[in-house]
């Protein structure tokens, strides 16, 4: 168990602190809540002024904590001045979840030949979102050295702020929530919806080997 603990807090770190190439990488923002959307929302913001040439993507999948894409387009564009050019959204016709939108997310992918994405999570739901992508790489047939996946967690609010996450069913501090993401973690790891802790290191270790 200590070195499973061990393992687990290992990839936390670097998922948290990932090494991220100095180019232009398409950057994917993951369905948040409305209590955590601006942690995405300025991540992108910032990473979109560094990085010119780079395209936005998010979805439109329907759920009861996710305001959708329309509401995020205008957000992004109004707000953050983002132009709608460089923002493209992915088709989901089915109720949003993590795994879900992971599984949209890689199809979109593998229909427009990426070979690189950018995840940007609120920092507490980050881990779970990189390891249902791998998970939905696996499933659709996507072998791991055809797409280089680099965590870039969003921007960090308040821990002790009480904030919906999860479809809009999930309530408490965004401390509290950490526990949550992890209990999910072990609950869908055994029904093997995402990638193992082990299958995540290995695939971050071949990325960079590179």
């Amino acid at each position: 168990m200590l070195y499973e603990n061990e393992k687990l807090i290992r990839l936390q770190t670097m998922i948290l602190c990932d090494t991220i190439p100095n180019q232009t990488i398409n950057a994917y923002l993951t369905a948040e809540t409305k209590d955590n959307q601006e942690s995405v929302f300025k991540k992108a913001a910032q990473y979109l002024r560094i990085h010119l040439n780079c395209f936005l993507t998010i979805t439109n999948g329907q759920t009861n904590g996710y305001p959708g894409a329309k509401v995020w387009l205008n957000k992004l564009t109004k707000k953050y001045k983002i132009e709608s050019k460089r923002i493209t959204i992915i088709p989901l016709n089915k109720q949003l979840n993590t795994y879900t939108e992971m599984e949209a997310l890689v199809k979109y992918i593998k229909e427009n030949g990426w070979k690189k994405i950018l995840l940007i999570s609120t920092p507490f739901h980050q881990l779970r979102s990189f390891l249902t992508l791998l998970g939905a790489m696996h499933r659709l047939g996507m072998r791991a050295k055809e797409l280089s996946i680099y965590n870039l967690p969003g921007v960090t609010l308040p821990w002790h702020q009480h904030a919906l996450h999860s479809q809009g069913i999930v309530y408490g501090t965004r401390e509290e929530l950490i526990k949550a993401e992890l209990k999910r973690i072990k609950i869908y790891t055994a029904k093997g919806d995402i990638a193992t802790v082990d299958q995540a290191l290995k695939y971050l270790r071949h990325r960079d080997s590179d």
